[in-house]
């Protein structure tokens, strides 16, 4: 089977790292299957490159006008991405084409109405909500037109794949079918990541020796929930003093302020 995918997702060696690795080792995984699975990164990432000898106009004006302009120049996207996209199915001829979700994107679904490919759509997070709610809450909004199209995109599929339950029924309420979502969590690779010693040193250092050692690694943001996190560690601390819990968070601040709370308990 032939599978090409669409991912949306900006920053893929910064911000981004987690959700590219997740999409890496999808293709990957649908590889070793024996498919022909195709990833291609359809934003236009941030440059590595070195800019001039200072910033532009355009660099100065962002700050500004990103409040205003952040969500048209989104919408706008599809119709430059469209054509490209065609260019990549048609050489392709996939047999599904999947799609991660993404903020006023509907080239995907469009394509595959008008070209007759059965569409999955990977849902990670309801992206207008999030938007709204937390790193766009600020800009200026279209309306509920990002909403309208994420629901469009999410009933023409023929497939979702949701992280979670909380997930697909956020969907279901919204009127998405309940038997077209799938949820499949979030994953772990047992070939990279298994059970093994603790480092020595880290051992004396963080004093886990004979303790249970719970680890989480993440950018720990708003949207991810911390307060719940926070509260389910409290928890398990109280009534399981063997336990220990190991943060890596993204947030150096934050990582001092679990650092400072927890270390004793």
């Amino acid at each position: 089977m032939i599978i090409t995918y669409f991912n949306y997702v900006w920053g893929i060696d910064s911000v981004s790292a987690g959700a590219a690795t997740k999409a890496r080792e999808i293709i990957g995984a649908l590889n070793r299957l024996g498919h022909t699975a195709h990833l291609h990164w359809r934003t236009p990432q941030p440059s590595n490159g070195v800019a001039g000898s200072g910033p532009g106009i355009r660099e100065r004006l962002k700050p500004f006008l990103q409040k205003y302009l952040h969500e048209p120049k989104k919408l706008a996207l599809n119709s430059r991405i469209l054509l490209q996209e065609y260019k990549i199915l048609q050489q392709e001829r996939p047999d599904i084409l999947f799609s991660r979700l993404e903020l006023y994107n509907f080239s995907a679904a469009r394509l595959s109405r008008w070209l007759g490919i059965p569409l999955v759509i990977e849902a990670d997070c309801p992206p207008s909500y999030e938007h709204n709610h937390f790193y766009g809450k600020d800009y200026m909004h279209l309306g509920n037109l990002a909403s309208k199209i994420e629901l469009a995109n999410l009933r023409h599929a023929g497939a979702v794949i949701a992280i979670s339950n909380i997930l697909k029924n956020y969907y279901v309420e919204r009127g998405v079918s309940a038997e077209k979502i799938h949820v499949i969590p979030n994953g772990v690779d047992p070939e990279k990541f298994h059970p093994r010693e603790k480092p020595a040193h880290l051992v004396q250092r963080y004093d886990l020796a004979g303790k249970t050692v719970i680890g989480w690694v993440g950018a720990l943001v708003g949207w991810s929930g911390v307060e719940k996190m926070v509260q389910m560690a409290e928890h398990v601390l109280a009534n399981y003093p063997d336990a220990a819990f190991c943060w890596w968070a993204a947030h150096l601040v934050v990582r001092n302020w679990f650092s400072m709370r927890y270390r004793s308990m």
